[in-house]
């Protein structure tokens, strides 16, 4: 009766654990907010005195929700989209790439570590695509004017490249004049693993205020990675005020849903790789997933916007951006949010409800592959150290267990000696006589 109750206990104690956690500690899903404007997609900024403008979209929709012509988006191969127009390139460790300089998007990246398939010579992980190819994916950032007569850099901006390739010792600038008295910058920098930092910059010599609004965007367009299972999770992830929230490709709409944060992230999640837009976790800034469809593709993309900004005669005005693409490495998340404070950055892993368990258990066993250099040897490293923790208690269970058995004659032998029904008191009386020996002998 004794394990019984310690038995109940201890599934009560674990329930009250698991459910105190993901009541408490656990980040919550916040429910999405009613969207703001009436077309998230919409290219054009609105006028002065409307709301604020949003963030441009990968494809403009019609009013039908497609757009014109409603058909299959002609594509070429990769190397002949790169070839057309001028680039500057991005040569890390660990990435291989380019900066589109017509409309400086950031829309050809490879990861030299990791390729298609475990035979060494597969071709290496494409997660980047230029505009035109197969599977586009790529990531934009920019300004939006509350006065359409304000001209900002756009897709079809040709920016002047300060030279050079993009890499960890050698950052670049891109630099755009537009006629009008507005003078763009945009630095480019990138440490030695899968984090870019953007400066954006406006100098206003036009003799009067002008105002914008930052924005950043990642779009991807056509088939999309999906799960097989409900074990992990892909598809438009963001952080909001603390808190994260997961959705389908198939829960994607064109006019959100959209979210108001202080700082955070949004990017796309896959079931290895990661893109995320990260702000300045200062700064205020409205959030929104879309799906349209550009002829018969689908069109996803995630973005923000940032605050109102107003530039004054002769003043500069700068804004920071970071972008991370590459592999979901615990290690570098985690890195990159004690560093850099991006709130629940290692939560890109979906590690499920039991996150407080799994994620110390991975890393354990992450070390042992680090150092072995085999999975199967690690995972048995793990095994023993899980019994060796729970050795003293599974000792005292195996001791208990033992004395049991001692005491099977004696319970034999009574029950030869109390075989009628009408000695149940006599038996009871010895029973409970042995009974507190095996006490006596478990608390020696």
């Amino acid at each position: 009766m004794d394990n019984q109750k310690n038995l109940i206990l201890a599934i009560v104690v674990s329930c009250v654990i698991l459910f105190g956690f993901q009541y408490f500690l656990a980040p919550k899903s916040q429910a999405p907010e009613p969207p703001t404007q009436t077309s998230q997609q919409a290219g054009a900024p609105q006028a002065p005195g409307a709301s604020a403008p949003s963030a441009p979209g990968a494809a403009t929709p019609n009013a039908s929700g497609g757009t014109t012509p409603a058909t299959l988006i002609p594509t070429a191969s990769r190397e002949s989209v790169l070839a057309k127009t001028p680039r500057a390139q991005i040569e890390t460790p660990r990435l291989r790439g380019s900066i589109n300089l017509v409309g400086g998007r950031i829309d050809d990246l490879t990861l030299l570590d990791y390729r298609e398939e475990s035979d060494p010579n597969s071709p290496q992980i494409v997660l980047l695509a230029p505009d035109g190819t197969a599977e586009p994916y790529f990531a934009e950032f920019g300004w939006v004017a509350g006065d359409p007569s304000v001209k900002v850099p756009g897709n079809d901006t040709v920016w002047t490249s300060s030279g050079g390739a993009l890499t960890p010792e050698h950052p670049i600038d891109l630099t755009w004049d537009n006629g009008a008295g507005l003078r763009y910058t945009r630095h480019y920098a990138v440490d030695s693993e899968y984090m870019f930092t953007l400066t954006q910059s406006v100098t206003n010599t036009s003799g009067a205020k002008v105002t914008l609004y930052p924005y950043a965007l990642t779009a991807r367009k056509g088939e999309v990675p999906v799960s097989p299972t409900y074990l992990y999770k892909v598809g438009p992830i963001g952080v909001f005020d603390g808190k994260l929230d997961n959705y389908k490709y198939s829960d994607m709409k064109p006019n959100g849903p959209n979210f108001q944060s202080t700082g955070g992230w949004i990017g796309f999640t896959d079931k290895y790789w990661l893109t995320a837009l990260i702000p300045d976790q200062k700064e205020k800034l409205s959030a929104t997933f879309h799906h349209v469809m550009q002829g018969k593709t689908d069109v996803y993309q995630v973005d923000y916007r940032g605050d109102q900004q107003d530039i004054a005669p002769g003043a500069t005005l700068t804004v920071n951006n970071r972008f991370f693409a590459g592999a979901k490495q615990l290690a570098l998340l985690d890195h990159y949010d004690d560093a850099l404070g991006i709130p629940y950055f290692d939560h890109a892993i979906d590690f499920g409800w039991l996150y407080f368990i799994a994620k110390p258990i991975f890393q354990v066993l992450d070390f042992f592959y680090a150092h072995i250099g085999n999975f199967g040897l690690s995972i048995m490293l793990l095994t023993v150290l899980i019994k060796l923790i729970f050795f003293p208690l599974a000792n005292k269970s195996y001791r208990a267990m033992s004395k049991m058995r001692l005491l099977q004659p004696e319970l034999a032998k009574l029950r030869e000696r109390y075989p009628d029904v009408n000695a149940k008191l006599f038996y009871r009386r010895d029973v409970e006589r042995l009974a507190e020996r095996l006490r006596l002998d478990l608390a020696s």
